[in-house]
Order: C-alpha cells, then sequence, then structure tokens
C-alpha cells in the first residue's frame, strides 16, 4: 500500500488542489482524511513522510470548510490535523485545535 500510494503521492497531491480550487470542501476533507493512515506511516513508522504536505491539505481544508460555513467538513479537517499532530508529538501550543477538535466531535454527535 505504502509503495502504491508514494508512486500515486503527485497524482494525489494536485487532485487536492484541483478539489481545493473548485471549492470542493467535502471531498477535500474526505479525501483527507482517506489520507490520514499513509502521511502517519510515511511520518512515523518509515520517517519519511512530508508533514508539511500534510499540514497544508488540513489547513486548507479547515479554510475552506470555514468559508463555506460547513461544520462536518471542519470537524473532519480538524480530526486529521489532530491525529498529525499526535503522530509527530507535536503538542506544545495545539491545545486551540485540539478543543476546536472536540467541540466539532461534540457538535457532530460522532459517537467515534
Amino acid at each position: 500500500m505504502i509503495a502504491r500510494l508514494d508512486r500515486d503521492a503527485a497524482d494525489l497531491a494536485a487532485a487536492l488542489d484541483w478539489l481545493l480550487a473548485q471549492g470542493r470542501r467535502v471531498e477535500v476533507a474526505d479525501m483527507c482524511w482517506s489520507l490520514w493512515l499513509y502521511h502517519w506511516l510515511r511520518v512515523v513508522a518509515a520517517g519519511l513522510g512530508d508533514e508539511q504536505r500534510a499540514r497544508r491539505f488540513g489547513a486548507d481544508a479547515l479554510r475552506l470548510a470555514g468559508e463555506r460555513h460547513d461544520r462536518w467538513a471542519a470537524a473532519i479537517a480538524l480530526t486529521g490535523l489532530c491525529w498529525l499532530n499526535a503522530a509527530v508529538d507535536r503538542f506544545a501550543d495545539e491545545e486551540a485545535t485540539f478543543e476546536d477538535m472536540m467541540a466539532a466531535a461534540r457538535w457532530s454527535q460522532d459517537p467515534l
């Protein structure tokens, strides 16, 4: 799985950029959520991940969700960013992101 996604990473990034440009926030959030395990494995397990790319896509998805007032997409983007923070042991100065994610989870009533 990792090798295949590594080969397709540029295409995946291009697809995310295109979706962002089209304002398709739900698809961006879903795609970012779907890719979290890949990024986690690359960053944590292999030490070869592109944390900044993952962080940029998460931030872009969150920004776009905010512009569209889409709380569900924002909840997904915040969850992805918090998983990324956990994966790279980045907790200092990230309390607000975690609190925002928890508020979004409570709002969505998602049992996960």
